[in-house]
């Protein structure tokens, strides 16, 4: 299996691709410390497999996602995570990966994830998944969930695009004033100030659209 590895720490980076050539695999990797170097890569080699940090460096995984998936169509992608919350999980799935493996999980379940993912399957740690089940059973699972009307998901979808206010005006035929009004709405509803916050804050919270 050929290998990239997305990772800002390099003890990371080289503890995943040791422990795996401890266990006597023939897989071939190559790591990036930012999204950059990444990207690079995937333009110039042909992987099979990705493992992404969640907060990669300055940028977040869900949000190079397009980016990724336009240089490797076909790429399985696991995601590695300190964060261990069902929002984080859900909008990390939705956001393409084929599995979530937390940071505190054993080695091993990284291996697990890589043949899984290559087989064409899902994976998700065991612990983590324990907790996650559990979690649909507590008094709290849908404490402080918003919800979006059909156009203020429309205009989301935009605003993470990067579309100006004019843009998004022509392209879903209203006027920019009743853009700016939808997204003050977003801003209200998410607790957020400007747009940059309100475009990390939505895709924490699962609110993640296809590219």
């Amino acid at each position: 299996m050929k290998i990239i590895i997305g990772d800002d720490h390099e003890l990371i980076s080289s503890g995943i691709i040791a422990h795996f050539q401890s266990q006597g695999r023939s897989d071939e990797f190559a790591s990036a410390k930012d999204k950059t170097e990444l990207l690079y890569l995937l333009e110039q080699q042909a992987f099979e497999v990705i493992i992404l940090d969640v907060q990669f460096g300055v940028d977040d995984a869900r949000q190079i996602m397009q980016a990724v998936t336009q240089r490797a169509p076909n790429i399985q992608k696991i995601a590695l995570s300190s964060f261990e919350d069902e929002i984080t999980v859900k909008s990390v799935l939705a956001a393409g990966f084929q599995a979530y493996v937390s940071k505190r999980a054993p080695l091993a379940e990284l291996i697990a994830a890589v043949d899984h993912v290559g087989a064409g399957q899902q994976y998700i740690s065991q612990e983590l998944k324990k907790k996650l089940f559990a979690s649909l059973f507590s008094k709290d699972a849908f404490a402080g969930q918003i919800t979006l009307t059909r156009r203020e998901k429309e205009v989301l979808e935009q605003i993470q695009a990067g579309l100006s206010t004019k843009e998004m005006a022509e392209k879903l035929s209203i006027s920019e004033k009743t853009v700016e009004t939808y997204r003050s709405s977003l801003l209200l509803k998410f607790q957020v100030k400007n747009v940059a916050s309100l475009v990390r804050e939505s895709i924490l919270k699962g609110f993640v659209f296809p590219s």
